[in-house]
């Protein structure tokens, strides 16, 4: 990061808490004070913000090791966010506990700033036994950002958040905090060491004679049509892993995907660039995705669109996509005023695979929450399979690993605004390893070496910036 950018970022952040001590800033603490507070009710959350000059968001995630962190940007460019510390915090422990989650979520956010909105995401399976090393996430987790640095609009805006019931002075501690740690950015002079030794879980023989039992599964008697398999990578590390560096070499292989960081602790992180859209909520109108069936790149242009019509002429893969669009249809349109829209399937390139991709349009119920959404659409066909029952069943009873939120929901929750992606090329970085996620549909039709080479088409980008993160340490 420049260190005029970073001098810049602490100068105004600096100038905000100031302005809060002096009391210049105090009319942002006043009940009545913000104009699209519903029917002037009281705000529990003061958001204070200014303009400062072009410092992006990564940066300063990349220059600072300090508490907890939380970074998104949406898959076009139009909100780009960097969290630091935690003015709220939800959490969950288990699955009954989601739905409280957002309902406290959606008390709060009703009587607050348009602007506010709380980061995080869901487990895949908040029924499966949880692995040690998501223990940091729980079931659930969403932030509201002590610190923001926000790019929107083409404007950059650095933020603090500020709770009304708690005390201001206790809470403007902690962002001096974010001040002292970041007049003393984090060094990157310690060497990394990626172990050369992989870890994968299944392994290739192993994931045959799951592909195999897949297989036997979807020939039976009405059980599954598809069933979604995965795979964890693991590798031993020694030093520290920026995930802010790699998620921003993913963004610029992938621009079109969704790139998201949690980490709740320091030295633990989960983090990736999805190409996947759970839902986009802008008021009532409501926009989902299906997106499945895959196939590599091509290696120039006259090739990739060679590929990209070879895939969607693939009669197993519109079968695979056919049965998530049919999915996310069925759900919405319990949701919805009126039957969702779907629009003509076309193709998404990312850095190192293809996919058929597919938006999915409605109106939703003036009633429906956004927990009503997430409990409807998710999991999708595309990451666990159909029946989902069925095909849940299969994956508790069959990967050996915790998906953790690998595949669940990640994003933020607003009032006016929420979107949601599904965790997809991401990974998880604890003490002393990295542990990569990724996975394949199956449906009739499929074989195993074709479905690990797309695993490993899908991981390649990480093993290549994990090699170059090594060597350059």
């Amino acid at each position: 990061m420049r260190e005029g950018s970073l001098r810049n970022f602490v100068q105004e952040l600096a100038a905000l808490v100031e302005s809060v001590r002096t009391g210049q800033g105090f009319f942002s603490l006043k009940p009545d004070c913000h104009d699209d507070a519903r029917q002037g009710a009281p705000s529990p959350i003061a958001r204070l913000s200014r303009r400062i000059e072009a410092c992006h968001p990564l940066d300063v995630l990349a220059s600072l090791s300090h508490g907890t962190q939380v970074y998104w940007r949406s898959t076009d460019g139009s909100l780009e966010m960097a969290g630091l510390g935690q003015a709220e915090r939800f959490g969950a422990a288990c699955r009954d506990e989601q739905e409280e989650v957002f309902a406290r979520m959606r008390a709060l956010l009703s009587i607050s700033p348009s602007t506010v909105k709380f980061y995080g995401g869901l487990r895949f399976d908040a029924q499966a036994t949880s692995g040690s090393e998501w223990r940091s996430f729980g079931a659930a987790m969403f932030i509201l950002p002590r610190v923001e640095i926000v790019e929107q609009a083409g404007s950059t805006y650095v933020a603090i958040n500020l709770l009304s019931d708690r005390s201001i002075e206790e809470q403007l501690c902690e962002v001096d905090d974010v001040l002292r740690h970041a007049a003393s950015p984090r060094a990157h002079s310690e060497r990394l060491i990626v172990s050369k030794t992989r870890d994968d879980n299944p392994n290739e023989r192993g994931w045959d004679e799951k592909v195999r039992d897949v297989l036997g599964v979807l020939e039976g008697a009405n059980r599954a049509r598809k069933i979604v398999l995965s795979r964890c990578s693991r590798f031993a590390v020694e030093g520290s892993l920026s995930a802010p560096a790699i998620v921003r070499e993913l963004m610029r292989a992938s621009p079109r995907s969704f790139g998201y960081i949690f980490s709740p602790e320091p030295g633990v992180a989960f983090f990736g660039a999805s190409p996947e859209r759970l839902f986009q909520r802008r008021g009532t109108r409501i926009v989902s995705e299906a997106l499945a069936g895959t196939t590599i790149r091509g290696t120039n242009q006259e090739h990739d669109q060679v590929l990209a019509l070879d895939l969607l002429a693939s009669r197993k893969n519109r079968l695979e996509h056919q049965l998530v669009i049919d999915s996310i249809v069925g759900q919405l349109q319990t949701l919805c005023i009126a039957q969702p829209a779907t629009e003509e399937t076309t193709t998404i390139k990312t850095g190192s695979v293809q996919h058929l991709l597919a938006s999915i349009q409605g109106v939703l119920r003036a009633e429906v929450s956004d927990w009503d959404v997430v409990r409807a659409l998710h999991p999708t066909p595309a990451v666990a399979g159909t029946p989902t029952d069925a095909a849940i069943r299969f994956i508790r009873e069959n990967e050996d690993h915790d998906r953790g939120w690998y595949s669940g929901p990640v994003g933020y929750i607003g009032r006016d605004e929420s979107e949601l992606a599904v965790a997809l090329r991401c990974a998880l970085v604890d003490s002393g390893s990295v542990r990569l996620y990724v996975g394949a549909g199956l449906v009739s039709g499929s074989d195993e070496k074709s479905e690990w080479n797309e695993l490993e088409a899908k991981v390649s980008p990480y093993l290549r910036l994990l090699q170059e993160s090594s060597r350059h340490a």
